[in-house]
């Protein structure tokens, strides 16, 4: 089914008015989580508070982008802050896109959940607000396939642990 140029946008604009409604993105963890700071089933970071964590980075390249570096928040510091827990975290991105990815990845490879590209935020028209992020020139064989590809999810939105 084709859809229009103002259907696109109409979708697009309610995304990011969505994501960005409080002026900054927020992102959304949910599933198997201890440390809710309310009585809902959904841990919501803003922006400020992700920037607040500790920041690593990675420098690497990627299908979509040249050698850059990425920094943003080890996926294990965001476990341990929300007490999250489980085999997988499902992965959202802004259109609904998802990957099923297993929590050991986070410590076999370091994963960073990237706010920033080479030192500028990342938007949702280039990759933002969230970019999934493995060393992947430091492990070629491993992590240049399909499958590995398919787990550096651009605009994060939402992660769900099971």
């Amino acid at each position: 089914m084709k859809q229009s140029k103002r259907t696109v946008g109409v979708i697009a604009m309610f995304a990011a008015g969505f994501v960005f409604a409080s002026g900054s993105p927020v992102l959304e963890i949910g599933g198997n989580i201890a440390a809710l700071p309310n009585a809902s089933k959904v841990y919501t970071l803003s922006a400020d508070q992700f920037m607040a964590m500790p920041q690593s980075s990675i420098t690497t390249a990627t299908t979509w982008t040249p050698v850059s570096k990425f920094t943003g928040v080890k996926m294990e510091e965001i476990m341990r802050v929300t007490g999250a827990k489980g085999e997988y975290a499902q992965v959202y991105a802004l259109d609904d896109y998802s990957v099923r990815i297993p929590v050991a990845d986070f410590k076999r490879y370091g994963v960073v959940l990237a706010r920033t590209m080479n030192g500028k935020p990342l938007e949702a028209s280039k990759f933002g607000p969230y970019f999934l992020i493995y060393p992947k020139d430091k492990h070629p064989k491993e992590l240049n396939t399909p499958t590995s590809e398919a787990k550096f999810v651009w605009q994060v939105s939402r992660i769900v642990f099971q």
